[in-house]
């Protein structure tokens, strides 16, 4: 887990290079590791004259409280729509979305700094993170306010690339109102990619990275019309699009809930490969 979380590779004439950072690795244990393990505590009375000591003292840490964290240390942006973005195949599109990930953990522990207006991939070949094979589709445009919106980027085709339910772990239905095959037929291709790629996002904050139920912060939004849950999604992302740049979108059946969001994103995928 170390090397896979802390390391990084840079060519040094002929040969590769790798760096080990242990404040990464610490980052990442903070965050995905320790985050949501409750104190324990454990009696000492037999070995010290103190009662009890704290063995971890780490509050739940919800997925919503990292993107802000890093917000914090390199204020993100989306990326500009006449910047294209598209991963061929789902081997790029994977190791793009760890790259990315590292790059995320090397600016949230504020490891790396360099100019707000340095490119992502000047960045990312700088920590030793980018592989020129698997992120040729990470244009030298980006910067390093863009690295989140990437991340969500190679999630998504991450997902959609696959030939498996990239869902299969979230327990939601997986069946859905009879009316939405009558709202998919005859979409055009166009718009049915800007619902997949919509809903994808909504789908990684909100039900596959959501807060655990346990977590003060945990919404249950269950019984929501799924238009409601979106725009609601939209009021509360961080990288929320302004009213300008929304895309212009056919509303969604009243019948469909936020319960049916994975069956209806596999549903709009299914037909997508199809037209």
């Amino acid at each position: 887990m170390f090397i896979l979380y802390s390391h990084s590779v840079r060519l040094v004439g002929k040969h590769r290079e790798v760096r080990f950072s242990y404040q990464v690795f610490e980052q990442y244990l903070l965050d995905e590791v320790l985050g949501g393990v409750h104190p324990i505590s454990v009696s000492m009375k037999q070995f010290t004259d103190h009662d009890t000591f704290k063995m971890t003292y780490r509050e739940d840490v919800t997925w919503s409280e990292l993107c802000n964290k890093l917000n914090c240390k390199e204020p993100q942006q989306r990326i500009p729509e006449n910047i294209k973005i598209e991963f061929g195949d789902i081997r790029s599109a994977t190791e793009a979305k760890k790259a990315l990930a590292t790059a995320i953990g090397y600016i949230r522990a504020g490891l790396g700094r360099g100019s707000p207006n340095e490119s992502l991939v000047r960045f990312m070949e700088r920590i030793g993170c980018f592989s020129e094979q698997a992120n040729s589709a990470i244009p030298d445009s980006l910067k390093k306010c863009h690295v989140l919106d990437a991340w969500y980027l190679a999630y998504f085709y991450k997902s959609y690339r696959s030939t498996y339910d990239p869902f299969d772990s979230v327990d939601m239905v997986t069946t859905f109102p009879p009316c939405l095959n009558e709202w998919i037929d005859g979409k055009n291709r166009k718009i049915i990619k800007i619902w997949l790629m919509e809903l994808h996002r909504f789908l990684v904050d909100w039900v596959v990275l959501k807060a655990p139920a346990d977590n003060e912060n945990s919404v249950s939004y269950e019984g929501w019309e799924m238009m409601d849950c979106l725009d609601f999604y939209r009021e509360q992302a961080l990288l929320a699009r302004s009213e300008h740049e929304k895309p212009e979108l056919p509303d969604l059946p009243d019948e469909l809930l936020y319960e049916h969001s994975v069956a209806f994103w596999l549903a709009l995928k299914e037909y997508n490969l199809r037209i």
